[in-house]
């Protein structure tokens, strides 16, 4: 794994790890490109993933490039943090 990878890949890290603390579970991407951060398991609806009565927290549209609209579930930030330290680790 190059430095230039690892260093992403920590930084992603980072972010998923201050999500957690805050008591986010999940990220999403609405149909139009917005990216949002859920303590609860959202579900997908006509352009938008919804989550009952929740105040959401808006991400950075151009993070998580690989959360997108066609995914059928949504990013659980402890699965990817787990998936991440798996590969740091080697």
């Amino acid at each position: 794994m190059s430095d230039k990878s690892k260093g992403q890949l920590l930084e992603r890290l980072n972010v998923l790890r201050n999500l957690r603390k805050q008591g986010y579970n999940y990220i999403a991407r609405s149909e139009f490109g917005r990216l949002w951060a859920y303590k609860e398991r959202p579900i997908k609806e006509i352009n938008f993933w919804h989550s009952n009565g929740e105040v959401l927290k808006p991400l950075d549209m151009q993070s998580f490039q690989d959360v997108e609209w066609s995914d059928n579930e949504p990013l659980s930030i402890l699965g990817e943090i787990v998936r991440i330290e798996k590969m740091l680790k080697g």
